[in-house]
């Protein structure tokens, strides 16, 4: 008998922060990870959804810019 895979949730909800034209992430409150390696998370989510934006890093937050 074939296992069903579960669907995988996503970690972050990348729809809701999408919807706002600018947002802010916060290490330890929005994510855990390195900086670097959550504003490359962001690239690649949002070229998956069909955005493009801006990341723009100071220290341990996140600036986004979606259009």
């Amino acid at each position: 008998m074939a296992k069903k895979k579960k669907k995988k949730l996503p970690r972050y909800p990348w729809d809701k922060w999408f919807k706002r034209e600018k947002f802010t992430l916060k290490k330890g409150i929005h994510y855990d990870c390195m900086t670097h390696s959550m504003s490359v998370q962001v690239r690649n989510a949002a070229r998956v959804r069909g955005f493009a934006v801006s990341v723009h890093i100071n220290e341990n937050t996140l600036n986004v810019e979606v259009w």
